[in-house]
Order: structure tokens, then C-alpha cells, then sequence
């Protein structure tokens, strides 16, 4: 019975062993890295700033397959809401058109990326394998401006209460939408410890919940409506 007991003792010890070597490897060929930033946007209402803010999580790992060269980039959280005195809320969605300014549902992806983007991060990866970028990715800090074409989509409802009349905001026609007085003023991302922001779902009691249908269904269209477009996901993207 002792010698059954010993031989038990050093099979389970070996496979801890084992097991630990396996993590770190795994933890080696591919890691992962979690951050918190904060996305702040910021308007200016007759002369005064006002500025919303929500804390995201954006979740790099490196894609599996030993010959992928790539990193994987997945965003988590809420959208940003503005509140313009006298003008209602603008949401920033979780999502982001191209480059040049159009949006259609195939551009949703490029909200991921904002922090690489934003950042710069391209310029930092240089020499480094994917392994040591993802690792260093999680070692961020600062804040960073986000240039005007890496913003997120932006969106107001002419009826908060009605999905139905969500409209798109274009930052260079804000004041074409609101009035003179009514200015977009910018947008930076701050890496932070902060936990996300919640609560969108005070504001728009009709969202839904991730995975996501559209705000508005209706028949397969070569060119649907905007709020056939947009996603209740595009507001709140919570990781499961």
C-alpha cells in the first residue's frame, strides 16, 4: 500500500510538471494581452467643452497555427455618449467606417484595430516577432490622439425612443447639423486600470443584447436603410 501511495504521489507530481511546462509554453508561442483605455470624444457647445467618455477593453492575442504571422484583435465595451446641452446625446459606436469616410457594414472591423492605429503601433512592431508584439502591446501606457480618419462611427436619433431614426454624424457637417454654435472638437484613447463603463442600456431601453440583430429588420436590400445597417451590438459588446 506505501509503495501504491508513493508511485501515486510522484505520477501526479510528473504531471504537474508536465502541465506547468505545457502553459509556459503555450504562454510563450502564444500569448495574450488584455488592456483597458479610455476613449474620450469631445465637442464644444457654445464655446464650452463637454466631453464623453467610456472605458473599453481591447483583448491581442497571437492568431494560433505556429506559421501565422498575425495578431488577433477583438474590442469590448460600451459606446461613447456625448451629451450636447440643448441638442441631445451622440453615441460613438463600436464600429468605424474607412479610411475616406464611407461606412457599410463590411467596414465594422476596423473599430479593433483603433488602439494599432491610434497609436501608432505599426512603427513599434518593427524587428519584433508577433509573440514579443503582443507582449509588449499589453505593456502600453500613455494616451494617444485619434486621427480624424480612425474615428469611430458617430450616430444621434432625431427619437431616442425610436431605433428607427438613428441618423449618422459626420464630424466636418456638425455644425451643419446643430447649428454654429455646436463643434466637434477631437478624440483621444488613455490606456487605463479603470473597469469598463456600463450603462448604455439606461439610455436606450430597447437594446438589445450581443450577438446582435440590426436596429431595424426588414427584406435583404442591395442598398438598405442606415438603421438596417447598424447593429445593437455597434453600442454595447460585451466579451463572454
Amino acid at each position: 500500500m506505501k509503495k501504491l501511495a508513493i508511485i501515486f504521489v510522484v505520477t501526479c507530481a510528473t504531471a504537474a510538471v508536465g502541465w506547468v511546462g505545457l502553459r509556459t509554453a503555450w504562454e510563450h508561442y502564444f500569448p495574450k494581452s488584455v488592456i483597458h483605455y479610455r476613449l474620450d470624444v469631445t465637442f464644444e457647445v457654445d464655446g464650452i467643452r463637454v466631453t464623453g467618455s467610456s472605458v473599453q477593453e481591447l483583448v491581442v492575442s497571437r492568431a494560433l497555427g505556429l506559421s501565422e504571422k498575425r495578431a488577433s484583435w477583438r474590442a469590448f465595451g460600451e459606446a461613447v455618449v456625448v451629451d450636447l446641452p440643448g441638442h441631445g446625446a451622440i453615441f460613438v459606436l463600436l464600429t468605424s467606417p474607412t479610411v475616406d469616410g464611407v461606412y457599410t457594414g463590411s467596414t465594422k472591423g476596423r473599430f479593433d484595430n483603433l488602439i494599432y492605429d491610434a497609436c501608432s503601433l505599426k512603427e513599434k512592431r518593427a524587428g519584433k516577432s508577433w509573440s514579443e508584439f503582443v507582449r509588449m502591446t499589453g505593456k502600453l501606457s500613455g494616451a494617444c490622439n485619434v486621427p480624424p480618419e480612425e474615428l469611430p462611427l458617430m450616430v444621434y436619433f432625431k427619437d431616442i425612443s425610436d431605433p428607427e431614426t438613428i441618423q449618422r454624424l459626420i464630424p466636418e457637417q456638425v455644425q451643419e447639423r446643430f447649428g454654429p454654435n455646436v463643434d466637434f472638437v477631437g478624440a483621444t484613447v488613455t490606456i487605463t486600470e479603470e473597469p469598463l463603463t456600463l450603462g448604455v442600456g439606461s439610455r436606450l431601453p430597447w437594446l438589445s443584447d450581443y450577438p446582435e440583430p440590426a436596429l431595424v429588420t426588414g427584406k435583404p436590400s442591395t442598398n438598405p436603410p442606415f438603421s438596417q445597417i447598424i447593429k445593437h451590438g455597434y453600442f454595447r459588446r460585451l466579451e463572454r
